[in-house]
Formats: C-alpha cells, structure tokens, sequence
C-alpha cells in the first residue's frame, strides 16, 4: 500500500513569530496518526479487531475510487478512533473507525460522508451478570447490542465535530464559491443477531432499568427496526452536543451464506 498523508496539514506561508495554539495543536494532532488520507489506488482499507474474543476480525473496504453518473470520490480520510490520546479519546464508547469520503457532484457541490463503522460478532440481547445478586440491580446488567451501539454513535458523532472543526480551514483552494455538507452514516458489520422483538417490548418495567436512560432505550428501538426491515438501514434520530435530534444514516450488514465469519469485504459504494 502507499504511504498515506497527513490530513491535518499546517499551512507553511504562516510567517508569524507568535505561532496560534489552533495550529500548534494540529501539528501535534498530526504526528499521533489520528487522521490519515487514504490513496484512491490501494487496493483497500483494512479494518482490524483484535479484541480475543470477536470472531469477526477483519474487514476490507475496496474499489475506493468509486464513481456513478452522479458524483464521484476525490478525497477518503481514515480516523482512527481507538488510539489512546489521553484528553481526547473516549474508554470503549466509540466505533472502530471513521471514514471521511469527500463526494464531488456534477453541480460542483460536495458531501462529506462521515462513516462511522461498527464491527459485532453477535448483536445480543439485556444480559444480568452471572455472579448478579439482584437482577434489578443497574451495575449487573450489561445492556443489549443496540443500546451500546447508539452510545457509541453518539460519542463518535461528538468527536468527529470536534475533529473536524479543528481541520486547516486555510487550504480553500478549489472549494471557493461551491457547497459542502456533512452526512453522518452509521455501517454495522456483525455476524449473528440474537435479539428478537420481546427484547424491545419491556413495557411492564422501568425503563431505568433497561438502559441508562429512556431515551437510549428508545432510539435502540428505532434501531431494530431498522435491523429486521427489508432494507436493514433507515435515518436514526440521536443526542449530540449539536443537536437533541441529530441525523444519521443506519446501514446494517449482516453475514451471508457465502462469508467468512472472520472476514468480511465491502466496496465503498456499499457505505454510501
């Protein structure tokens, strides 16, 4: 694969002896390999799980240069969410990578695609833990798939607002005059699904006891419906620091007859 460039650049004209903290921090931000841009010529992105126990370890994101009559890719930055920087990244709540793909449309205007990707062996359902006193008790339950997978969403969604609003706003060229918009698009890769709808359908306990809160048990709702409909993808209402009802776009993949239960291979297209 080639070598990949730094996303967070520093412009190099800047004169001033007082150098601003904003590009201080991206010169440091830079060198952690946070954000990387990905060559359109690889032949893929790979993604990596190397938790022990998941069984889906890899994942392969090809054919990055995509096209249709519509728009086409110029740009793909891969953030990696799961490096530890202390102040900034997140224990467990977050994904396991994000793509930013920069889509240019014949009117000239841009989407960026922040893809934030998900990887499950199995979506499972509400567990109590098995040494548990107390089945009520909120600390011995470990909650089901979903409702992890919006609290990492959330937090994702979060950091990568933060993320991007610290990008080189200074490198405009070729971008005067034209407009760009965010798409966030939540891909949920996993094997098995072990829920069902009783899962969903707690109406005779406190939700408190469902999930941390009732919010997060009702958008994790939301999301299993999307997970059993014809399609397996629709447009998810969550909490960011933005918005109480910010948007994103579900796409769940599931295993089929034919993959490995190690690895799975997509086309960018795929995303979105």
């Amino acid at each position: 694969m080639s070598n990949k460039k730094q996303f967070l650049s520093i412009r190099q004209d800047i004169q001033s002896k007082k150098k601003l903290l904003k590009f201080e921090f991206q010169k440091a931000l830079a060198g952690q390999s946070l954000i990387e841009k990905v060559d359109l010529n690889d032949d893929s992105i790979e993604i990596i799980e190397t938790g022990k126990k998941a069984k889906l370890k890899n994942v392969s994101i090809r054919i990055l240069d995509f096209k249709d009559k519509k728009s086409s890719i110029e740009a793909i930055w891969r953030v990696n969410l799961e490096i530890p920087i202390p102040g900034i990244s997140t224990q467990g709540k977050t994904v396991e990578m994000a793509l930013i793909i920069s889509q240019k449309y014949e009117t000239g205007d841009y989407c960026l695609n922040v893809c934030l990707i998900e990887m499950k062996s199995s979506l499972q359902p509400r567990r109590i833990n098995e040494n548990a006193k107390n089945d009520k008790d909120v600390k011995d339950v470990k909650e089901n798939s979903l409702i992890e997978i919006v609290q990492k969403i959330q937090c994702s969604m979060n950091r990568m607002y933060m993320l991007m609003s610290l990008n080189n706003h200074q490198n405009r060229k070729g971008y005067s005059g034209v407009n760009i918009h965010i798409e966030f698009k939540g891909i949920i890769i996993f094997n098995e699904n072990e829920l069902i709808a009783s899962d969903f359908n707690n109406s005779d306990v406190d939700p408190k006891l469902l999930a941390p809160s009732k919010e997060l048990y009702e958008t994790s709702k939301d999301l299993y419906k999307f997970l059993t409909s014809d399609n397996r993808s629709g447009l998810l209402s969550v909490r960011t620091i933005l918005d109480d009802k910010d948007k994103i776009t579900i796409k769940f993949f599931p295993k089929k007859d034919n993959d490995s239960e190690k690895h799975r291979t997509l086309q960018l297209g795929d995303l979105l």
